[in-house]
């Protein structure tokens, strides 16, 4: 279970950014961060699982390390200010696959599932599918309509590319990537009940889910 020492020790040891203080308290990082990621990962697996059998749902692959690669971030701390757990298909053969994802940081934490980024081809075969009012499109609206606790986000253009379309699809049609997200509420992260209530919203988002994989596929075979 996540407590707030938990974000204390993320913010902090980013901010020391240093590796003597980080083994001097690396017990501290096992107890409040390491180990109940693992806890939280292991307790979601059977659930992402059972909404798709591709997704990896094995600790050591979906858990961010807390270090960053300075190959590819140069500069600012050591270590990263947000964690997080990704099931994803296996990276090597879809390389910006769809997620349920669960993100940890002391600025915000939140879960859901969408894409990090999301190719064109994917973006292109979406639109076309929503302006056409695909099935797997109605199912992913109406399991994101019949709800009010997680929210349609994402990086949208500036100008719309749909101006004619109607007001809840240019929601979908005008967004770089997309992304739906659940954030939790008082002390809900620090709850025993945290486990459940992402499971709760991971089943709800499943429609969606499919929907995104289902334009990957399509986009994939043209």
């Amino acid at each position: 279970m996540f407590t707030p020492e938990t974000l204390e020790f993320i913010a902090e040891n980013c901010w020391q950014s240093s590796r003597d203080w980080f083994y001097e308290h690396r017990n501290e990082y096992l107890k409040f961060v390491r180990n109940p990621l693992i806890e939280l990962s292991d307790f979601l697996a059977p659930t992402v699982e059972e909404i798709d059998p591709q997704l990896v749902t094995d600790a050591k692959v979906t858990i961010a390390r807390i270090n960053r690669d300075l190959r590819f971030a140069r500069g600012g701390s050591l270590y990263r200010d947000t964690l997080w757990i990704s099931y994803r298909r296996d990276r090597q053969s879809f390389q910006a696959w769809p997620e349920f994802y669960f993100i940890l940081s002391p600025r915000m934490s939140f879960y859901g599932c969408g894409y990090y980024q999301t190719k064109a081809p994917v973006i292109a075969e979406i639109r076309k599918m929503v302006l056409e009012d695909h099935p797997k499109y109605l199912a992913a609206k109406k399991a994101l309509d019949s709800q009010s606790e997680f929210a349609l986000d994402g990086e949208m253009y500036k100008r719309s590319k749909f101006k004619d379309a109607p007001e809840d699809k240019k929601q979908w049609l005008d967004r770089k990537t997309l992304r739906f997200t659940y954030i939790p509420k008082g002390e809900e992260l620090f709850s025993h009940g945290l486990g459940e209530k992402i499971k709760e919203i991971y089943k709800k988002m499943a429609p969606i889910y499919e929907f995104l994989v289902f334009a990957e596929e399509e986009a994939t075979k043209s």
